[in-house]
């Protein structure tokens, strides 16, 4: 019997150990995992019309173990990782982005969206065969900058760190390479990540009606 009981306080030990361990999720923002079979019904979370019912426990609705906690850790993960994707999807969709786009002018911040689609430009021009135009990628990186970055002539104005925005500063004044704004973008990014996509999700497909017994 106590052979049993060590056993069984040291198994909750590992789990604990690897409750804690943060979970990080794989795939890399920037990472296009698309086909070209990708349509804008792909882009978007499944949905019920059935109602949902629920009865809650105080068991159910709390952590109250470390496998719950780990499982919680894990659906989270999953959560960022599925966004991700599903971010990345639309933006690489013309349709899907059109309407991405289109929900953005209603909130007032679609520069995060032409701002990210400009980088995607502008490291096109690091991508074509032969040698660079070295005077066209300047003057698309000035067009960059005095589009979204400069205080005095920019139309489209980006909510970014201003760190972020010195040290790109910093670059421009000296030279031009392909991660010039690489920095921008991922915060653009994960802006529309984190704020837009949820709201834009849940604006297309309004929550399921839940009954709480």
């Amino acid at each position: 019997m106590l052979k049993y009981g060590l056993k069984f306080l040291q198994d909750r030990k590992k789990e604990r150990k690897r409750s804690n361990q943060e979970v990080k999720p794989e795939l890399p923002a920037f990472e296009w995992q698309v086909t070209s079979d990708t349509s804008f019904e792909d882009c978007l979370p499944s949905t019920s019309s059935t109602t949902t019912t629920i009865n809650p426990s105080n068991d159910e609705m709390s952590c109250s173990s470390d496998v719950n906690c780990k499982s919680s850790l894990v659906r989270s993960s999953t959560n960022v990782e599925s966004g991700r994707i599903r971010l990345i999807q639309i933006i690489s969709d013309e349709e899907a982005r059109t309407k991405f786009r289109n929900y953005l002018v209603s909130q007032y911040c679609e520069e995060n969206l032409d701002f990210y689609m400009d980088i995607v430009k502008f490291h096109s021009h690091f991508n074509s065969e032969g040698s660079l135009n070295l005077p066209e990628i300047i003057s698309y990186a000035n067009y960059i900058w005095n589009e979204y970055l400069d205080p005095e002539t920019s139309t489209k104005p980006l909510n970014v760190p201003q760190d972020l925005l010195n040290n790109c500063k910093q670059k421009i004044s000296k030279l031009f390479t392909i991660d010039l704004f690489d920095k921008l973008q991922q915060h653009c990014f994960d802006l529309m990540l984190q704020d837009s996509l949820p709201k834009f999700t849940r604006n297309l497909f309004p929550p399921a009606h839940f009954v709480l017994n």
